[in-house]
C-alpha cells in the first residue's frame, strides 16, 4: 500500500502501483476511447444540460527551460536522484505554515495543536516513564532515537551506560518522558473529534480548511505527533461536507472514514480504485517518501485563491454505489492531479471527463480497463455537485473548464518528468519534496 512502510518504525511502503512512473510523452498509449452508447438505458432524468460530445487533448505544449521557475530549473540540472524525500511531522508543519502565510489559507497538521496537546498530556498520565524500569525506558527511547534531541544520543549508545546515566541522574527520567510524550499523536476516534470541530469552524468562517492527520503506522490508525510517519489528507468545506483527496486503504484511512460516516458527515473520496472494470487499486503516491509533500501540495492548489479549484475544477458525483455505503465520489482539479506519482488517476480522469460514450476505455501497463463517463452517468440520473454544494448547471461547461485546465497542468508535469527509467515517478512531486525536506 502505498505510504505504508515496511517496518514497524515507519509508516510508508512502496505503493503497488509502483508500475505507474508516468511514461514519456512519447511512447504513451493512446488516451482513451468512449465506447458506443447503450440504447438500452434510461432516458435523460437530469436537469443539467447534456452536449455530449467528445473532448480532444489540446496539443502538447513542451515547455522551453526559461518558462519554468528558477528552482524548477536548478532541478532539472542538478545531476542528483530526481526521487522523492520523506519529510517529518515537524517539517511538515513549517511547510504548512509557509503556504497558508503565502497564500492566506489554512491547513492544520493535526489540528491546532489543542487536541494533540490534550493526547500527549493523557499518554504522560497514563503511559509516563516515572514508574518504569530503566531497562524499559531505554526499549521506549530506541524506538524514537532518531527523534530525540542530539544531545541526547550519547545516553543510547550503550544500554549499561544508558542505565547508569538514569540513576546517577534521575531528572532524566522527565526529559526523556518528555522526548516520548512528543512523540505521541491522536487516535482516530481523537483525529474525527478534532476534525468535525475543524468542520464546524469552516462552516462559520464560509470557506475551506485543510487537515492532515498523521500516523506513525497507519495499519494499526497509531497517531505520531513527531518524526517521521504517514499523512491522511482532509478538506473540510463549508456545506458541511469532508473531502478525503488522497485515499489510501489502511486502518488509518478506513476508521477515520467510517467514524464521520456514522456521525452523517457527508463524504466524498477521490478514490479511483472501484470505479473501473476490472477493478484494482488505483494510487497516487507511487514511492515510499511522497505522502507529506503530496498532500500539502494538493491542498495548497485547492485552498488558495478562495478555493477556486474546488469550486471551478473538481466535482462531487453522488450516490455511486461502487463507492460504497455514505461516500461520494471526488473528481480531483487538473493541478491537483499534476501531483500524483502514478500516471493511471490521470488516465482514468482524463476518460471520465473528456469522452461522452457511456463508457470508456483505458490502456494501461498492458491492461485495458474501462469506466463510466461524466456524461454516461448524467444520462443515468446521477446527481453532480460542486465541492461546495450546488447543484452543476451545465456539465458541457464544467466538462470544457476541465480539460482546458488539464491540458495545461499535464504540459506542466511533463516539464518536470524523467521517464520509467530513470526510475522517478514524477518530477514534479519529487522537486517539491525535496525542496520542503531542505526546511526540516
Amino acid at each position: 500500500m502505498p505510504g505504508i512502510s515496511p517496518t514497524p518504525s515507519s509508516s510508508e511502503t512502496p505503493a503497488l502501483d509502483a508500475s505507474d512512473a508516468l511514461e514519456p510523452a512519447a511512447s504513451r498509449p493512446p488516451r482513451a476511447m468512449a465506447s458506443s452508447t447503450d440504447p438500452c438505458l434510461p432516458q435523460p432524468r437530469s436537469s443539467v444540460r447534456d452536449h455530449s460530445s467528445p473532448i480532444p487533448r489540446g496539443p502538447r505544449q513542451v515547455l522551453p527551460l526559461s518558462d519554468l521557475s528558477g528552482r524548477k530549473q536548478a532541478f532539472l540540472a542538478d545531476g542528483h536522484p530526481k526521487t522523492s524525500q520523506r519529510i517529518s511531522v515537524e517539517t511538515l508543519g513549517k511547510v504548512a505554515d509557509g503556504k497558508n502565510g503565502k497564500h492566506q489559507i489554512d491547513i492544520q497538521i493535526n489540528g491546532d495543536g489543542t487536541a494533540l496537546r490534550q493526547s500527549q498530556a493523557n499518554w504522560r498520565v497514563r503511559n509516563g516513564v516515572t514508574p518504569a524500569s530503566p531497562d524499559d525506558i531505554y526499549q521506549a527511547v530506541k524506538e524514537i532515537s532518531g527523534n530525540l534531541e542530539p544531545i541526547f544520543q550519547e545516553h543510547l549508545t550503550d544500554q549499561h551506560k544508558f542505565t547508569d546515566a538514569l540513576n546517577a541522574n534521575p531528572a532524566l527520567r522527565g526529559v526523556f518522558e518528555e522526548e516520548m510524550a512528543q512523540t505521541v499523536g491522536l487516535s482516530s476516534s481523537e483525529a474525527v473529534h478534532d476534525m468535525t470541530a475543524v468542520l464546524v469552524k469552516a462552516q462559520q468562517e464560509k470557506r475551506a480548511v485543510g487537515y492532515v492527520y498523521t500516523t506513525l503506522n497507519p495499519m494499526e490508525a497509531k497517531g505520531v505527533g513527531k518524526g517521521f510517519g504517514h499523512s491522511d489528507s482532509y478538506i473540510m468545506v463549508s456545506n458541511g461536507r469532508v473531502l478525503n483527496l488522497v485515499p489510501y486503504p489502511t486502518a488509518a484511512c478506513d476508521e477515520v472514514r467510517q467514524q464521520l460516516i456514522d456521525k452523517k458527515i457527508p463524504f466524498a473520496s477521490a478514490d479511483f480504485s472501484s470505479l473501473i472494470t476490472p477493478g484494482r487499486p488505483v494510487n497516487m503516491q507511487a514511492d515510499a517518501a511522497a505522502c507529506g509533500s503530496l498532500a500539502v501540495s494538493q491542498m495548497k492548489e485547492y485552498l488558495k485563491n478562495h478555493a477556486q479549484q474546488l469550486k471551478e475544477h473538481s466535482l462531487v458525483i453522488c450516490g455511486l454505489k461502487d463507492m460504497g455505503v455514505g461516500v461520494d465520489f471526488l473528481l480531483p482539479s487538473p493541478e491537483a492531479l499534476r501531483y500524483s506519482q502514478a500516471a493511471l488517476p490521470l488516465k482514468i480522469a482524463n476518460a471520465m471527463v473528456r469522452e461522452s460514450g457511456d463508457r470508456a476505455q483505458i490502456e494501461h501497463d498492458g491492461q485495458r480497463y474501462s469506466v463510466a463517463t461524466l456524461s454516461g452517468m448524467m444520462r443515468s440520473g446521477t446527481h453532480f455537485e460542486t465541492a461546495f454544494g450546488g447543484k452543476l448547471e451545465d456539465l458541457d461547461a464544467f466538462r470544457q473548464r476541465w480539460c482546458a485546465a488539464m491540458d495545461k497542468a499535464e504540459d506542466k508535469r511533463d516539464a518536470l518528468n524523467f521517464g520509467a527509467a530513470s526510475g522517478v515517478q514524477n518530477g514534479t512531486l519529487a522537486q517539491v519534496s525535496q525542496r520542503h525536506a531542505k526546511l526540516g
